[in-house]
């Protein structure tokens, strides 16, 4: 899409804008608001409307579990760097103290 072209659909938007925005404080609502909300290209509009927002959550929510399972193998991977550079100096790795082994008494 050409500049010339998004600053058009800037305009008519903004306009849109200001134009629903009038039409919203007209009174009574019933004569003038409703009757255009019950119409085909209203109710279209809306559909449309809520497929991009429905659409851009999903896209959202995409990104969060990427950036998540990117941060996850980030710290893995520093992990064992660590677990790598303490072997080669000569750090022993420290074994969780578990249960003793109980003893048999006679």
């Amino acid at each position: 899409m050409s500049e010339t072209e998004e600053d058009r659909y800037d305009t008519l938007f903004s306009r849109f804008i200001r134009d629903l925005h009038d039409v919203a404080f007209l009174k009574p609502r019933s004569k003038y608001l409703y009757p255009v909300m019950k119409g085909v290209p209203f109710q279209d509009f809306h559909v449309s409307l809520q497929m991009i927002v429905q659409a851009n959550k999903k896209q959202v929510n995409d990104n969060r579990k990427e950036m998540e399972a990117l941060r996850r193998a980030f710290v893995m991977e520093e992990a064992a760097e660590i677990a790598h550079q303490e072997i080669l100096e000569g750090k022993k790795f420290r074994k969780k103290p578990g249960p003793k082994p109980k003893t048999k008494t006679k």
